[in-house]
């Protein structure tokens, strides 16, 4: 997932999934940087940044004058997709933030049976927009239900990631569903992305649950293909959670 500015975490990943291939075998010297910034076609400065995620993770080590070597193979536990979707969830949560709506509401019937919720039961649905220092990145609308949404505020939301407040609930999640397409900027989302009404958007569709299958949120991000891309890498080795699945499309007059 590039959340714009964060090439760095493409190409740590990239890299570490060549070290947990056996592309970069243990003890061999990974390519110079400056060869690293020509096949990433990124800075010297995004790819030291990028080596020092992968030293904080000690697959690597760094000898002056000699170059760098790879220290170890990656946990396949870290590396399962799970654990990455809720890393790229964690590194979205870096983005400065902006909460545009807050109510509690009966959600759609498409969401209600996803979150099974009981027929006239509420959730809490928000919207959001998260941007770097430069340009709003994706725009999110989220359903929790009204039971969990009610431990925390609109204010909590401006300050904590979503994934953290629904921890400090209790509510861990494990499991994810996700549908990824297309849609097109509306008269109300395309401002708040800055981007022109009918532009091509990327539109995901994601429902996470705790391991007992308990759904806690429902969410719907949207962003401009060139300010966000998203990535998926299966290992060898280990068993893939399930990251697809068919959601009904509809707009809730966003």
């Amino acid at each position: 997932m590039n959340l714009g500015t964060s090439r760095h975490r493409k190409v740590s990943l990239v890299l570490s999934d060549g070290i947990a291939s056996g592309r970069y075998r243990l003890g061999e010297s990974l390519p110079g940087e400056e060869a690293l910034a020509k096949m990433f076609q990124v800075s010297r400065v995004t790819i030291r940044r990028a080596l020092a995620d992968l030293d904080a993770a000690g697959l690597i080590e760094r000898k002056h004058g000699l170059g760098t070597f790879v220290k170890k193979k990656p946990d396949p536990r870290d590396a399962s997709p799970m654990n990455r979707l809720v890393s790229q969830i964690a590194q979205a949560g870096k983005l400065a933030v902006e909460v545009v709506d807050f109510e509690y509401c009966v959600p759609p019937e498409s969401v209600r049976q996803l979150l099974k919720l009981k027929a006239g039961e509420e959730a809490q649905r928000v919207v959001r927009v998260r941007r770097n220092k430069h340009r709003p990145i994706m725009h999110l609308t989220t359903y929790v239900p009204a039971t969990i949404g009610r431990t925390y505020s609109r204010k909590d939301l401006g300050r904590i990631p979503l994934y953290q407040l629904l921890a400090r609930a209790g509510k861990v999640y494990s499991k994810a569903q996700e549908a990824v397409g297309a849609c097109l900027a509306d008269p109300v989302i395309a401002p708040l992305l800055e981007v022109d009404v009918g532009a091509a958007l990327l539109f995901v569709q994601r429902i996470l649950s705790t391991e007992d299958d308990e759904p806690v949120e429902y969410l719907e991000l949207r962003a401009s293909p060139d300010a966000y891309m998203l990535t998926r890498s299966w290992d060898s080795g280990v068993e893939p959670v399930v990251l697809h699945g068919s959601f009904d499309h509809y707009t809730n007059g966003l």
